[in-house]
């Protein structure tokens, strides 16, 4: 049976991530930055808005998706490494305590 030491997601995407970007340049994580920017504060003045019309009482998901998106879109040099990195650490732990039984 094939058990697995442990796994590392972040590298992966580092290799990904460093081919995209040398093959595209500098211009895609700035226009990705761009646009990730633009996402967060048009979601900030549209909660704002939305919060003011509705007596201070709304719903947040919209907001915490649009940062979500704009977030990762504004760094994907640091925001997926660290997803990536917490899933590594979730599933080396769960491998880790599973594996000894």
């Amino acid at each position: 049976m094939f058990v697995a030491a442990s796994v590392n997601f972040q590298s992966g995407w580092s290799t990904v991530w460093n081919s995209v970007s040398g093959a595209v340049g500098t211009q895609l994580t700035t226009l990705l930055t761009a646009i990730g920017v633009v996402l967060v504060v048009f979601a900030i003045i549209r909660w704002l808005w939305d919060r003011r019309r509705s007596g201070f009482q709304g719903n947040h998901s919209g907001l915490l998706w649009t940062f979500g998106v704009g977030a990762v879109l504004a760094a994907p040099d640091v925001v997926i490494p660290l997803l990536l990195g917490l899933a590594d650490l979730v599933t080396n732990a769960v491998i880790g305590l599973f594996g000894n039984l």
